[in-house]
């Protein structure tokens, strides 16, 4: 019996239904299109992350779920190793393409990532990976870099039109084997800690660029301050409840009404410095084990647990 053919579109840190490309070119597609977020438990394990990550991803997550159903669409959340998930699903469809963000993540990632790619190659499967905000893959120096930044921040969003989204129902079929199961811890809700959410994060936004940033030039680099002063949007940019494009050009709509000129020009400045950041991290994986700079190396050797 033939296969059916499906897409798949594969969300990992950009959990959010607006300037989403993968998203939007799954859309543009007539094959049904399988929605995916999967808690590897390799990386749940790994000392980098902790519950605090994944209860913001939990409900992240749980808002995407309410969005895509008033769209007739839904999303398989599972608690599987990449590899093992792609091939129960491949093993039941005829996968044409998966479509994702490019993650610039830790080793662990990374290593996950050149698995998949061959796994990938090997089973026929096209994957079409998007850029994450404005960080370019494989770049090797950053000249013309705060350019292509523009540039970029200045694009159209890519709106995908969920309407046309041919979501793949998550039937028995599908789901049999594959397990769905995710702690409950993700799940419980700690009062001091942000929620995650697209519409957290737009609250946030909203309330800094038009009240908030008054504060943001004398607050940024005192900790009491800070947590006013502050757009306290980094969880949200983290695990992409909002792009970067998307907060630009947020804050250039409303520069005119926001209450500090200076503190939006500020923030707007920092925007592109994480991205730059990410960059060195993207072009210089080895500073996740080294110093950046070599001549740290000899300085600081001993351990003090107590101190640290």
């Amino acid at each position: 019996m033939q296969k059916k053919k499906i897409n798949v579109v594969w969300f990992k840190r950009d959990l959010r239904l607006k300037d989403h490309q993968p998203l939007k070119r799954a859309a543009e597609s007539v094959l049904p299109t399988l929605l995916l977020y999967l808690f590897e438990p390799s990386l749940v394990s790994d000392p980098h992350y902790g519950d605090r990550h994944w209860r913001f991803v939990w409900e992240s997550l749980e808002e995407m779920k309410d969005d895509l159903r008033d769209q007739g669409c839904d999303i398989l959340i599972a608690y599987e190793e990449a590899e093992t998930l792609f091939q129960k699903i491949n093993s039941l469809y005829d996968v044409q393409t998966v479509y994702s963000h490019e993650e610039t993540g830790i080793n662990l990632t990374y290593q996950r990532d050149l698995r998949m790619a061959d796994l990938f190659n090997e089973w026929g499967i096209h994957w079409d990976e998007s850029p994450t905000n404005a960080v370019q893959r494989g770049l090797m120096n950053r000249d013309g870099w705060r350019k292509a930044w523009k540039s970029i921040m200045d694009r159209p969003l890519e709106n995908p039109d969920l309407e046309r989204l041919n979501s793949l129902a998550l039937n028995d079929k599908l789901t049999h084997d594959i397990n769905t199961e995710v702690p409950d811890r993700f799940k419980t809700r700690n009062e001091n800690f942000q929620p995650g959410g697209e519409t957290k994060a737009r609250e946030l936004l909203d309330s800094f660029v038009l009240e908030r940033c008054a504060d943001y030039n004398k607050s940024i680099s005192a900790p009491g301050p800070a947590r006013n002063g502050c757009s306290r949007l980094s969880p949200h940019i983290t695990w992409g409840n909002l792009s970067i494009r998307q907060i630009v050009q947020y804050a250039d709509r409303h520069y005119d009404e926001a209450p500090s000129k200076r503190g939006i020009r500020s923030f707007r400045s920092r925007l592109g410095w994480h991205c730059h950041f990410v960059q060195k991290f993207e072009s210089e994986p080895r500073i996740e084990f080294e110093n950046m700079n070599r001549g740290y190396d000899d300085i600081r050797s001993e351990w003090n647990d107590e101190k640290l």
